[in-house]
């Protein structure tokens, strides 16, 4: 039997520039958010900012609140509503505490997983709940392995070095259509092309090349979503300048084509829930 109730979820929700996000029902439900985009977020620590792919566990009765670090700029992320008793001790046993941004170094698989129980909670058969918490058990392994190594990496690295790379990245995610060049990126973090892709990759568990890449393919899914214009104009605008070349990055970071992903839309794009 299952411990954990999803409530509502939603992947790739838009928020428009300047709005907040303030969950009303704190007292009664824990959240799970992850940022697709840069964002602000209410923290036991206090409002901190915080990169795509980051995650943060909301429980019950914490105030939570999510905005845009620039008024002027629209964010997304994923979210789930959901009970798991007894929660503190899930989190403890995968060494995570609720309230603080945790960050994930594979942060595609960890949507990919959400993916899955978005997929088992709009069409339940046998065992879907409990196959949801199992995917949700998988998550926290997740986040709990990536601050594992997390706290042998800052050990490693110096902190204003982890720092530049963090605000290189924020950058990347909030303007990916820049002409985003590895030497350029090392230049603004003071270091070697070649220090800093190995710190990147060490820090992110992802190129900065195949970063900017992800960055480009998250804003042509909001487009996607948002936008009736042909593909050509929305791999332009999402800063591929080669329509083909965006395809094939699409459906090898999704698993499915650009124009898939579209028709898809109303199952992925808008809060779900049921009464």
């Amino acid at each position: 039997m299952s411990r954990m109730e999803i409530i509502r979820i939603g992947l790739n929700t838009r928020h428009l520039a300047g709005s907040v996000v303030s969950p009303s029902q704190v007292a009664t439900h824990a959240v799970f958010w992850q940022f697709c985009s840069p964002v602000r977020v209410q923290t036991a620590a206090g409002l901190v900012n915080a990169g795509p792919g980051d995650c943060i566990i909301y429980e019950p009765g914490f105030a939570r609140r999510l905005l845009a670090p620039d008024p002027n700029a629209a964010y997304a992320n994923n979210w789930l509503f959901f009970h798991f008793a007894p929660l503190p001790a899930v989190l403890a046993a995968y060494g995570l505490k609720p309230n603080v941004i945790c960050h994930a170094s594979d942060w595609l698989e960890i949507t990919r997983l959400l993916q899955i129980i978005l997929d088992e909670f709009l069409h339940p058969i046998l065992h879907s709940a409990r196959r949801s918490e199992l995917v949700f058990e998988e998550i926290l392994l997740q986040l709990s392995r990536a601050a594992a190594s997390e706290s042998v990496t800052m050990s490693e690295l110096d902190r204003s070095v982890r720092s530049k790379l963090q605000e290189i990245r924020t950058r990347i995610y909030a303007d990916p259509c820049a002409q985003w060049s590895v030497p350029q990126m090392a230049r603004a973090a003071s270091i070697s092309t070649a220090w800093f892709n190995t710190l990147y990759k060490k820090q992110y568990d992802t190129t900065p090349k195949q970063d900017v890449i992800n960055a480009r393919i998250e804003c042509a899914k909001n487009k996607l979503l948002a936008q009736h214009d042909t593909l050509y104009t929305i791999a332009r605008e999402s800063g591929f300048q080669n329509e083909y070349y965006f395809a094939k990055m699409f459906k090898k970071s999704t698993g499915v084509t650009a124009g898939q992903y579209r028709s898809a839309s109303g199952l992925i794009s808008f809060e779900t829930g049921r009464d």
